[in-house]
């Protein structure tokens, strides 16, 4: 029962964590690597850049952080 129990929580756990995988960020100033730029977000999945541009363009996904 307890190895039911905790494989129950394990899953609900995993499915969590993988919730919050997804991180919208936004600043006063991003750099692009050559230049700042204004009014700019960033989309970090995974622990990688995925996108970055204007925040018009960058849309926030639903459940991210």
């Amino acid at each position: 029962m307890n190895r039911i129990i905790f494989a129950a929580c394990l899953v609900i756990f995993s499915n969590w964590c993988a919730a919050q995988d997804v991180f919208y960020l936004t600043a006063d100033r991003v750099f692009d690597g050559e230049q700042m730029q204004k009014d700019w977000a960033v989309l970090v999945q995974d622990g990688k850049i995925i996108q970055a541009g204007p925040k018009s363009q960058v849309k926030q996904p639903t459940g991210s952080s």
